[in-house]
């Protein structure tokens, strides 16, 4: 829920950043911020409020990735390609994620899984 909550307000000071310092700056502030909250989230044993900073730090980032897009088809894009690019570009977010979903189950073995004995 804290990408939904911080998603409203942050995508004025994102815009602001993509706009006046460049789409390299910004997207490289979203990539280190997006880095140290998932390092930060990595640390749940050592106390869940690594994770709520994690995650927090995370969905204040976020708003830089996601509007990169349309910053990358106004400044490199004519009218007729627009569309287009915007929608690869938001596209490419999601199937990265789905990726995030998938690929893990390749790697972990059902052998790994009988270690684990999980109560419903």
């Amino acid at each position: 829920m804290s990408y939904t909550f911080f998603y409203v307000p942050m995508n004025f000071p994102a815009s602001f950043v993509l706009d006046r310092y460049g789409l390299r700056t910004g997207v490289i502030i979203g990539i280190i911020g997006t880095t140290v909250g998932l390092w930060l989230k990595c640390l749940i044993n050592e106390s869940f409020w690594c994770v709520i900073a994690g995650q927090t730090l995370m969905a204040l980032v976020q708003p830089l990735l996601l509007n990169a897009p349309s910053k990358v088809t106004n400044d490199w894009f004519g009218e007729k390609e627009g569309v287009f690019s915007t929608m690869a570009g938001v596209n490419a977010n999601i199937f990265g994620c789905l990726l995030g979903f998938f690929l893990p189950k390749i790697f972990i073995r059902p052998e790994f899984d009988k270690h684990f004995e999980y109560q419903a």
